[in-house]
């Protein structure tokens, strides 16, 4: 007699969730140590030894942020609200609710910056602030609007890079869901094979007459 099969459990969506524990971990932390990082050079924390030891670096550092501010404030944001918008457009596969939520809750956590920094434009001494003065808030506060509607008119604003890793991120949830449909099949075919094995076994045999 075979011993039962234990079922197995779906395992489709555990890559696809591993990904975004692992990105929405590399995100935080990449945030976490760059932010650490600025405030020691800033001086608002103190370190022994490493806040004097990077002090000369000071200039070069700030040189390297004010590259680096505009992707942080407008770039980063906008490319959240895009990767979401997309992802709900896009046609339905069977992780698409997961990364709309992750893709949407990315954005959310951009959201605060967004309005702490379109504000400037209206809270300013000069209200409306100058485009000259708060550029940065006049660009972010345009994109705000231009990307939902290219987004909704099929434009590529973003080259196609979107869209291509959502078609990819679609198809491996299909072969995913795929692979998973045939185990549960093959699974439960076994299952059934097992059952009746077993049942056959359990029955009596029947009583022979006894010889006189």
């Amino acid at each position: 007699m075979s011993s039962p099969q234990k079922p197995t459990t779906s395992s489709s969506s555990a890559p696809s969730y591993k990904l975004i524990a692992i990105f929405a971990l590399s995100f935080v932390v990449a945030t976490a140590l760059c932010t650490g990082f600025a405030l020691i050079v800033m001086e608002i924390i103190s370190i022994p030894f490493l806040t004097p030891a990077i002090r000369p670096l000071r200039p070069y550092l700030e040189l390297g942020y004010s590259f680096v501010k505009p992707v942080v404030v407008v770039v980063w944001p906008l490319l959240t609200l895009g990767a979401c918008l997309k992802i709900h457009m896009h046609s339905d596969f069977p992780s698409k609710s997961m990364w709309r939520m992750a893709s949407g809750s990315m954005f959310l956590q951009q959201l605060g910056m967004i309005i702490t920094k379109v504000g400037t434009i209206f809270t300013s001494e000069e209200c409306p602030c100058g485009l000259r003065e708060c550029w940065g808030a006049w660009v972010l506060l345009a994109l705000l609007v231009v990307i939902p509607v290219a987004t909704w008119k099929g434009w590529k604003w973003d080259l196609g890079y979107i869209d291509n890793h959502i078609d990819r991120l679609a198809s491996e949830s299909w072969e995913d869901d795929a692979k998973t449909k045939a185990q549960d099949v093959e699974t439960g075919v076994k299952k059934d094979t097992d059952a009746a094995v077993e049942a056959a076994v359990s029955r009596k045999a029947p009583e022979m007459p006894e010889k006189v």
